[in-house]
């Protein structure tokens, strides 16, 4: 009965929410981590240099070093939302800075997380995990709902293509839970 409880279980939405998983690359939505705090217990989430991490917007005049230090010891790279934060957050971090496209503006919006996203499929290898938990608000622009809910709609609409691996080791996985049920 705990096991069932405990894979039935599932994430409070925009806090270490799994949005999906695709070709073995899981997309979290933390958007709700708007401080540098909340998005260091994200990073802190997961397995050291398998994140991608999007972040960037504005720093409400908080304190960025704590932030940029787990940065470094965690993520293997980071996208930059467009924010004035940004100026100061990348400065030390000695790990891949993924560009957006040049169509993103400082009110991007919509499609700064489309572009966010895409950028983080193409650069995500099998058991990495693309995680937004930005640290920083992103006001003006969007609320953290908002924001959190362009980066769900665009994770849902990636293509899915699964290898024959993946539809095996899904199946198996069925099985295991059919007999344990």
């Amino acid at each position: 009965a705990i096991r069932r409880a405990v894979r039935a279980f599932k994430s409070v939405p925009y806090r270490l929410e799994l949005v999906r998983t695709v070709r073995g690359v899981s997309y979290y939505n933390d958007t709700t981590a708007t401080t540098p705090e909340g998005a260091i217990a994200g990073l802190r989430a997961f397995p050291k240099k398998k994140i991608i991490l999007i972040t960037g917007g504005n720093s409400k005049g908080l304190s960025l070093l704590a932030f940029a230090k787990e940065i470094r010891a965690r993520a293997k790279a980071i996208i930059l939302l467009p924010g004035n934060a940004n100026n100061d957050l990348p400065k030390g971090i000695e790990i891949p800075l993924l560009p957006l496209g040049e169509r993103v503006g400082v009110r991007g919006g919509s499609v700064a997380m489309r572009e966010a996203v895409r950028v983080a499929q193409e650069n995500a290898k099998s058991g990495d995990v693309v995680l937004l938990s930005p640290g920083l608000s992103w006001l003006p622009v969007m609320n953290e709902f908002e924001r959190g809910d362009a980066f769900t709609k665009w994770v849902k609409r990636l293509p899915y293509q699964e290898t024959v691996r993946e539809v095996l080791a899904g199946i198996e996985e069925s099985r295991r839970e059919i007999k344990e049920g």
